[in-house]
């Protein structure tokens, strides 16, 4: 049986991911970790589950981390907003020796981070960095597709449409500020480039598509998911 502890367990993708997972028998023990307790203890009397429990978990100071994850075998990290927390998460777990899952959408870390790859290795761990929708979900879609469904790939187009939720987690907010505000990566013409989102080369990649459901002509906009 394995023990996950989920890093923001009370917030806006955490609460979510600690009820899916509490709900799989393979999971003997599922772990809030998060500053917020009065959120986490709601979250653990509305699933209601002997295997769901929390602890205090500061983000950004790595022996709170080491001292809510010991014990764990798989570490979910959803503190966001990702540029500030993930490098002091990540390196803090590949110390302790755990494997670990994220879902990492701020670009410039994810390059970052991925420097930590050979540290995981010496650690024995696995670490999968950008596991949530997009990135992650999507990605691996456009993958499946290039290889099992298309005889030529000339380009794949991700284009994410949200907005309206019920529920919007604050590290939501400081992400998409900090992603108007940083270059961003575009694979054009065969080549990496990077524009900005306020610059003429960023407004010239605006566009408009059709979503089935959502509406037609919706505004599209260049953006930094790794």
């Amino acid at each position: 049986m394995v023990k996950v502890i989920v890093l923001g367990g009370s917030g806006a993708v955490g609460s979510v991911a600690v009820k899916t997972l509490a709900a799989q028998d393979m999971f003997s023990s599922v772990v809030i970790g998060d500053m917020n307790m009065d959120r986490a203890q709601d979250l653990v009397r509305e699933i209601s589950s002997g295997k769901v429990s929390a602890v205090p978990m500061d983000a950004t100071d790595p022996g709170s981390i080491r001292k809510a994850i010991a014990g764990s075998d798989v570490v979910l990290n959803c503190v966001g907003p990702f540029y500030l927390t993930v490098k002091t998460i990540l390196g803090t777990v590949i110390e302790s020796g755990i494997n670990y899952v994220d879902i990492c959408d701020d670009v410039d870390v994810t390059l970052d981070i991925l420097g930590m790859d050979e540290d995981a290795k010496k650690a024995g761990i696995t670490a999968l960095i950008g596991m949530g929708s997009s990135p992650g979900a999507t990605n691996l879609l456009a993958r499946l597709a290039h290889d099992t469904l298309l005889d030529e790939t000339d380009s794949i187009d991700i284009f994410h449409t949200h907005g309206g939720e019920a529920v919007e987690g604050e590290g939501v907010i400081a992400h998409r500020f900090h992603c108007m505000s940083i270059d961003i990566p575009m694979f054009l013409d065969g080549k990496l480039t990077y524009v900005k989102y306020f610059d003429e080369d960023g407004i010239a990649l605006r566009q408009t598509f059709d979503f089935p459901v959502v509406g037609r002509d919706i505004p599209l906009y260049p953006y930094p998911h790794p």
